[in-house]
């Protein structure tokens, strides 16, 4: 049987196969795309569901002028994109488009995209507002932000990401928007933990209350995604870790301590995240916040 070539459009270079990349490069294949994926340790679940492991970012280039990168830090991201192997190193150039997924410092972001519009390429910035187990459900949401050809453009890739993608406006509204959705999940789940303590103090049944509160006026998306697991002590299955939120309340208080912005509920949800810290339980879902609050003596 003849084999065919890929479309060109339909082979997506990406960069980061970890927690929220691997679930990108399965959602992408499951869609019907080519993953040519690096990272610096092998990932056997990207090669068995079909990507193509390349051995730096510089053969990602040689083979798509189309993007992702899903890195752990700005450090990262530079050597990917202007390191020795880096994608500019290849074929990576003029008319390319970066679709930049990490969480990371906006102004850094903005110094790379700076650095490849100087060679003609294109970048957004893309991140996700999901754990890596929603997005492979394609649940949570990717806040688009750049150039809005270039969105609309990448709309048919990030259609095969995940079901829910907005534009927000140019180039990093997409993380700014994601650090007041981020204030706002940490300050919920602190609510959640505190009301659900306060229920517990007041003899009531906790799974009980965490089903009623739910149907009313109090709940919220994190009361239901985590008031059952506060009543429980199911902490360790984590839907979302407390070291993912750490690193993005981070990026918050940076932001905050800049724009000199009042964040008196953050600073104490925050607070409530980095004692969980000291204690070693970063792992653990972010309703391990509840037990914090439990052990404090209120």
């Amino acid at each position: 049987m003849e084999q065919t070539t890929p479309d060109a459009a339909r082979i997506i270079g990406l960069a980061g196969i970890g927690n929220i990349g691997l679930p990108i490069a399965l959602n992408l294949i499951d869609g019907g795309f080519t993953v040519v994926g690096y990272r610096r340790t092998p990932e056997p679940e990207f090669a068995a569901a079909g990507g193509q492991p390349v051995s730096n970012a510089a053969a990602i280039a040689n083979q798509t002028n189309i993007a992702i990168t899903c890195l752990p830090s700005v450090e990262a991201l530079q050597m990917v994109i202007s390191g020795p192997d880096g994608l500019l190193s290849g074929a990576f150039g003029a008319g390319g488009i970066l679709i930049e997924m990490s969480t990371l410092d906006v102004e850094e972001k903005a110094k790379v995209a700076a650095l490849l519009r100087a060679h003609g390429i294109a970048m957004l910035d893309c991140p996700v507002a999901a754990s890596g187990a929603m997005l492979r459900q394609r649940k949570g949401m990717v806040f688009v932000s750049g150039e809005p050809a270039d969105a609309e453009a990448v709309g048919p890739i990030l259609d095969a990401i995940i079901d829910t993608h907005v534009y927000v406006g140019p180039f990093g509204a997409g993380t700014r928007t994601k650090l007041v959705s981020n204030l706002l999940l940490a300050i919920h789940s602190a609510a959640a933990a505190e009301a659900m303590n306060f229920a517990r103090l007041l003899g009531l049944d906790l799974q009980t209350t965490a089903e009623v509160i739910g149907r009313g006026s109090g709940g919220s998306v994190q009361w239901d995604m985590r008031a059952k697991r506060m009543a429980s002590g199911d902490h360790d299955q984590s839907i979302g870790p407390i070291s993912a939120l750490l690193e993005v309340t981070r990026l918050i208080e940076s932001a905050g301590e800049q724009q000199q912005a009042a964040r008196p509920m953050f600073n104490h949800a925050h607070q409530l995240l980095k004692t969980a810290e000291a204690e070693g339980k970063t792992d653990m879902d972010i309703s391990w916040i509840y037990e914090v609050i439990r052990k404090s003596g209120g």
